[in-house]
Formats: C-alpha cells, structure tokens, sequence
C-alpha cells in the first residue's frame, strides 16, 4: 500500500455471513390504522345589514362527520383587527359604530377526537359574513311635540324620517299623558290623534322596525287648546268651580256661558227656557240632573263643559211631639220616600250620649216617617236628639239636631 492512499477493508465471505447473521437486515413499526372522515362543513347565518347599538343574532348550521364534536369559533373583525371572540354555536353581537365588518365562524373537531395523542388540528372550515353597519335612524314627527289642536278635532300624525321605504313595520300608541293609560294603538304609517273627553294632553308614542331589522322608538305629545268656556249663575258665586249646584226649595235655577263666542247649546234642551241662549233658566226634573254646556271658544274650537245639579228636597224635619193625639207624632224626612232610596241614604239617630237610638235604610214613596219616639219599644224622654244622613249620592248627605217634646 503506498504512501497516501485510503486503506482497502476487504471482506471474505466468512465474514459477510457474521455480518448479517443470516437476517435479510429489516425492521418494522407497530401497526397503525387509519380512518378517513368528512371535514366539517362551516354554515354561518346572519344579517349582511345591521344598526349601530343593535343586536345582533348569528346561527351557525354547521354539519360534520357523525358521531363527531363540532367545536365553534366566531371572529369579529372591523377590517383591521379581531374585536370581538366566541366558542358559542350561536352568537350575538352588538357593534359599536357603523363601517364594514367580517364575521368569521370557524368549526373544527376537538383535537382530541382527532387525534389520540394530541398535536394540531387540521380538519377545520370556515364561513365569512360581510356585514354593513349603519348608524341608527332617526324619528322625526310631522307635528311638533305640544301641538295643540281643538277637543273634537282629529290630528293626522306621521313621520318624515326616517325614509318610508325604509320601514318595515309601524307600532303606535296613544296614551293619557296624566295617567298613562292606554287610548288607542295603530299600525300604518300614520296615526289619527283624537283626545277623549277629560283628557287634555295625550302621548304620541311610535316604535317602527327598519327593513334591516333595527327598532327605534320616539313619541312627543298632542294636547288640547286650554278653553275659558264656564257656566256661571247669578245664583251663586260660582258652579263650575265646583262642578255642582245644591238647590235648596228651588224650582229653578239661572245660567250663563261664560265665554261663549258662538252656537251655544244647552242640554237636556227640554228642560231650559232657551236652550241656545247665553242666558237661560234651568228647571230641574229629577234629583240630579247633568247639565252640559257646548259653544264655540275664543280659539275657534267646539268644546263642551258641564255641572251637576241637585235638588235638595230632601228636608228633615226640626221638631215633633210623639203624644198619641195624631199629630205630629213621627219624626219626618220630608220627601224621603223613592229619592232616599234611589241616592242610597241611610239614616241614623242618636241620644245625647251617642247612643244610637234607631236606624232606618228602607224608604217607600209616600212615607216620609223615621222614628216614633221609641227605643227599644219604649218612649225616651224629651230632650234634644241627633241624626246622620249619609247617602251615595253625597250631595244629600247631612246632620242636624231633633227637638223631641211630648
């Protein structure tokens, strides 16, 4: 072998049979099995058009191999970053301002079904929303809030904004703006606004849904013109103020429509000695009787106003003299009869002491009598007695004093 030169190994064939020691030189693993299955296929379902402030629903109706978890993740982006994350199969979102948006659902299988000994997943889809956010509309009414119409009149009411082709859907409501209660509802784009007797000033309350599925919801308020239409009566100071009138032996009773410009009209007609006159002269016909006054005002409206009047001919009488000799023996309510019934009267009398001496809640027409002097089937002394009339019907209710002498 000279200088330089690799050393030769040689091989006999003695020695390649140690070598393999009579192997074909192989090695083999474990066996594996394999299973292929379908990757999940990603469904997200949503609005492509949505509202600043509203939320917003997202489904997903993603499908994968059976037997299999579907494991979800949702990805919000507004075109520069991820704002918002979920592992929900269904997901709300509210967004924040108005501009484009992506919304991503990514579903995959667990790792863990996937793969027994861990590592990264790789049987995943994914779904993307685009969606366009837009600032929330804004209502606004074809009358000014306070607008002031007649009682009778009826007002139109409706939107200019936002776009009618934009609505969807109308909800109105109409409710007393002292109490709240509810007056009337509607559904079209418009409203007629009316105000109920006794009711001044009502709200106009919308709610509309936009064809993008956003609600927004508003109201202002209507109201009546204040009216100076009274009734007055030389009579007395002042009716309406009161809003009744007791007539103590009266037959009849005198009115004016104060502030009255126009059509004056009184009812019940029959029973006035003019009943479109601004003076006139009532006379009762029954216990109590609504009297009601209708002219035009100084702001041109049709409006009506009333009082109560009542006949006070129910009188008790101040003394009597129970003795046997036919007169004056039974303490009298004159007139009590069928009035007392119908006014819902009670009658009480008592002694000195407060004892409660007799009470009578039964009346007939034609028997004016109340108590005979006894108690407990025994004449009482003379002396000064009281009584208590209390009815339903309170403008006949009194008190007083009962002379009783034998």
């Amino acid at each position: 072998m000279e200088v330089g030169q690799p050393p030769i190994l040689e091989i006999v064939n003695d020695d390649l049979d140690d070598f393999c020691a009579g192997t074909t030189c192989l090695s083999e693993t474990a066996t594996y099995t394999i299973s292929a299955i379908d990757e999940p296929t990603s469904n997200a379902n949503g609005p492509t058009e949505t509202c600043v402030d509203f939320l917003t629903s997202f489904t997903s109706s993603s499908t994968g191999e059976a037997g299999f978890t579907l494991e979800y993740e949702w990805v919000v982006n507004d075109g520069s970053s991820d704002i918002q994350t979920a592992t929900t199969q269904d997901f709300d979102f509210t967004f924040p301002a108005s501009g484009n948006y992506t919304v991503t659902l990514n579903t995959s299988y667990p790792n863990t079904e996937v793969y027994a000994g861990g590592g990264a997943s790789v049987c995943e889809d994914s779904d993307v929303i685009n969606i366009t956010v837009a600032d929330s509309p804004t209502i606004t009414f074809d009358q000014i809030d306070l607008t002031a119409k007649c009682q009778a009149d009826i007002l139109e009411l409706g939107l200019t904004s936002p776009d009618e082709s934009t609505i969807a859907t109308y909800q109105w409501s109409i409710r007393n703006a002292t109490t709240n209660a509810l007056i009337r509802t509607g559904s079209s784009d418009t409203l007629q606004v009316s105000t109920p007797i006794g009711v001044d000033t009502v709200w106009a309350v919308v709610s509309v849904t936009t064809t993008i599925g956003c609600n927004v919801r508003d109201s202002i308020r209507i109201r009546n013109f204040p009216s100076d239409l009274d009734i007055s009566s030389s009579d007395f100071n002042s009716i309406l103020n009161l809003d009744s009138a007791l007539l103590e032996d009266a037959t009849s009773i005198r009115l004016t429509a104060e502030n009255a410009v126009s059509g004056v009209s009184w009812e019940p007609a029959e029973n006035f000695s003019n009943a479109t006159g601004d003076n006139t002269i009532f006379f009762p016909q029954n216990p109590t009787s609504t009297v009601i006054l209708t002219a035009m005002d100084n702001n041109g409206c049709t409006v009506s106003t009333q009082v109560i009047i009542a006949l006070d001919n129910i009188r008790p009488k101040r003394t009597f003299s129970p003795n046997g000799d036919g007169m004056n023996d039974c303490w009298e309510i004159l007139n009590i009869g069928d009035l007392g019934q119908a006014a819902g009267c009670e009658v009480y009398v008592f002694d000195s002491r407060g004892r409660n001496i007799t009470t009578k809640d039964q009346f007939q027409q034609g028997d004016n009598c109340v108590w005979d002097g006894n108690f407990n089937s025994s004449p009482v002394p003379e002396g000064v007695y009281y009584y208590v009339m209390k009815c339903e019907d309170d403008n006949f209710s009194k008190s007083g004093s009962i002379l009783l002498a034998r």
